[in-house]
């Protein structure tokens, strides 16, 4: 499965590096996950431009990545596909 990983500038000006996965490929691979975490919570209401929703990997929760402030390249990378199998 695809997974990316980058550093960003944060809000308050600290840099942050996060590996992830587009939520798109989560539902490509593990139908029902995103369902199963968001539901019709409508959390991805009025994301500024730049933003995306993604899903950390390494907090095994959701977060936003401001791709207008990235440091350097996105790097894909590969994970297992079976990563979200509980």
């Amino acid at each position: 499965m695809k997974a990316f990983t980058c550093t960003f500038i944060k809000k308050d000006n600290s840099e942050r590096k996060i590996n992830f996965c587009k939520l798109s490929d989560i539902s490509k691979v593990f139908p029902g996950f995103l369902e199963a975490r968001i539901g019709n919570s409508g959390i991805e209401k009025n994301v500024a431009d730049g933003m995306e929703l993604v899903y950390e990997l390494d907090v095994d929760n959701f977060r936003y990545v401001n791709y207008n402030t990235i440091i350097g390249e996105i790097k894909e990378i590969e994970i297992p596909d079976d990563i979200f199998y509980e």
